[in-house]
């Protein structure tokens, strides 16, 4: 039982202690670092109380990491409520320019974006939080950029055999094909082997480890001293964007002297740790208090101009939408067409820096990414001319050039799987007033917290819906109506799913504008798959946000290139769709089998196998 007298002795004593960190005495701090966390770790209710003064102090601030003190049971200290609650109403309701304007260390506006669902995180959103994570001074994190002579920062310089064998722990950031994994090293027998882990939320992708890292691995250990492991505590990720929030919360959890993740604390934690990351980036440390939340806007405010709407005919490829997207760099992510097939075979568990081959890239993959690049650099540009027009219309006939293979029909539908088996025990948004179908759908749009196969289909329903919906209103292209509007925004419950009725009719009609790419690509294979023809949704590797994003222009090109291989003598598109339909149709409607599919089990099986819907070999059940 807490006692209240002493609590208010512990904060008095804490307060009479406090002007000592004027001075900036290293001594002083580590002094008052340990007073904090034996009293955070005795009396929790004191957190918030003595956060008023540590706030203000700025060499105290990481003794309030969880580092020391919090208990596996919680995992993560719970988020104050008021960050999380506006952090997932920002995302909810695409209302981020509050936060977008805000610079914190290494991480700007474009590189926020990518925190928003969906989305795959940056290097610099990696070195932005793992900035905060070397605050606990217990373990060595490289960079991104170790691997990159050219851009090594000095924490990097630490990674040498001599800087290593000053440390017991290290983790390695790595990126590899447009996918995030990391390592951890770490000393065995006193000292004198090391062990490196290798962590993977994506195995089923099995791009085997970055032969960038096993290179490393030979130049910085002798043969005999190290041990490449694959770890056995891999939660794997629902979505194929998740990779690199996978990677930070392992990081986190390691440099704290914890265990990663299981799948279990997974499927729970991860899908709100988006929040979380973009909540500590803004407070500059981890685990930010409630009473930080107010100051932090109010100096942003006084220090940030608003968010400038993009011109017309930029950003997300819409007429007025209302944010620039910017793409990201060449230079931080990998090309998007990566072939998904193995780049490394291992048969065991245990790895050697010797036995993966490093394998090549097609001159037609650096072709696609020299494109990307160009692409890229005229977006940024601002200049959309004829150049960056037919660019454009080149990389849409690369996305049209990738879609329907096996590779990428498979990597969406075993994700697709996977998140299907959560849906049943997470059920979504209810049915609410006005529409039942269109307003449910749009609630279901909104929050986006589904893999992207099963959202696509949400999408694709949507613009349907709207569509049947303005039709029936007597809508007429190119004509305004007030009536027909607010008709509209009481069918999709705008004002009691948003609030805001302006601004939640501009982003409905924004959203079923994007979704039309859906419609014309499902319709495009309505006469050869009938109304089973939504299962083109699965054939599409690249992310949603990719497609619906190009111009008009680019739209045109995107699906003539389909139709065009569609309709070549030899194509297997249509029977690569047929084969994959049952199975698809299964993921969208929730109809999984209780027993464990095929694509559930092994990840070498050919692709009639792996899409048909027996049971797998191991027999395992689902609870």
């Amino acid at each position: 039982m807490e006692h209240p007298v002493l609590n208010e002795e512990i904060y008095q004593k804490f307060a009479e202690l406090q002007p000592l960190l004027l001075h900036n005495s290293p001594g002083h701090v580590a002094i008052l670092e340990d007073f904090l966390s034996a009293v955070i770790g005795a009396v929790p209710d004191l957190r918030d109380k003595i956060a008023s003064i540590v706030q203000n102090t700025a060499g105290l601030r990481s003794s309030l990491r969880p580092f020391c003190w919090y208990h596996r049971a919680d995992v993560l200290p719970p988020l104050s409520s008021v960050w999380h609650s506006q952090m997932e109403e920002a995302f909810r309701e695409g209302e981020l320019s509050r936060v977008f304007n805000a610079k914190i260390q290494d991480v700007n506006r474009k590189d926020l974006l990518d925190l928003r669902p969906n989305f795959m995180i940056n290097d610099n959103i990696v070195e932005g939080y793992t900035a905060l994570l070397r605050r606990c001074r217990s373990c060595l994190i490289s960079t991104p950029r170790l691997f990159s002579w050219s851009a090594r920062s000095p924490v990097d310089r630490q990674f040498s055999r001599e800087g290593l064998n000053k440390v017991h722990h290290a983790l390695v950031p790595m990126h590899y094909k447009h996918h995030w994994t990391f390592a951890h090293l770490m000393t065995e027998d006193g000292g004198d082997q090391w062990r490196a882990e290798y962590y993977d939320s994506a195995l089923f992708i099995n791009n085997g480890c970055p032969p960038f890292f096993i290179s490393w691995l030979r130049d910085t250990f002798p043969p005999s001293k190290i041990k490449l492991v694959l770890s056995q505590r891999n939660p794997q990720q629902p979505t194929g964007v998740d990779c690199g929030l996978f990677m930070l919360m392992g990081m986190r959890l390691i440099a704290s002297g914890a265990e990663h993740l299981s799948q279990d604390e997974a499927n729970i934690i991860m899908p709100d740790f988006r929040a979380r990351v973009l909540a500590e980036l803004l407070a500059g440390h981890l685990d930010p208090l409630s009473c930080e939340y107010d100051s932090f806007f109010e100096q942003l405010k006084e220090r940030t101009p608003a968010l400038e709407p993009a011109p017309v005919g930029r950003g997300s490829g819409m007429i007025g939408d209302p944010y620039f997207f910017e793409s990201p760099s060449p230079d931080e992510t990998e090309s998007l067409f990566c072939d998904l097939v193995p780049t490394i075979e291992h048969d065991s568990k245990e790895l050697t820096p010797s036995s993966p081959s490093i394998s090549t890239v097609s001159s037609n993959e650096n072709m696609r990414s020299r494109l990307r690049a160009m692409s890229i650099d005229s977006l940024l540009s601002g200049e959309l001319n004829m150049q960056g027009v037919k660019l454009q219309e080149a990389e849409a006939k690369a996305y049209a050039a990738a879609f329907a293979s096996e590779g990428a029909i498979l990597h969406m539908l075993k994700n697709g799987v996977a998140a299907s088996r959560r849906r049943l025990q997470n059920p979504g948004p209810q049915d609410t007033e006005g529409d039942p179908q269109l307003a449910l759908l749009w609630r279901t749009v909104l929050s986006g917290k589904s893999h992207p196969l099963i959202t696509r289909y949400m999408r694709y329903q949507y613009s349907l819906s709207f569509a049947a919906a303005q039709e029936e209103l007597g809508a007429r292209p190119g004509k305004k109506s007030r009536n027909i509007r607010e008709a509209m925004v009481r069918r999709l419950c705008i004002q009691e799913i948003q609030g805001d009725k302006q601004k939640g009719w501009r982003a409905a009609r924004i959203q079923a504008q994007k979704g039309s790419i859906w419609v014309a690509l499902v319709d495009m294979f309505r006469h050869s798959l009938g109304e089973e023809s939504c299962v083109a949704l699965a054939a599409v590797p690249e992310s949603s946000w990719l497609i619906e994003s190009m111009t008009a222009e680019a739209r045109e090109v995107f699906l003539a290139t389909i139709q065009s291989r569609v309709n070549e003598p030899r194509s297997n598109i249509t029977a690569n769709l047929h084969t994959a339909k049952d199975l698809y149709l299964m993921v969208i409607n929730n109809t999984l089998p209780n027993y464990l599919l095929r694509i559930e089990g092994s990840a070498d099986l050919p692709f009639l196998d792996a899409v048909s819907l027996e049971e797998s070999p191991a027999r395992y059940h689902i609870p």
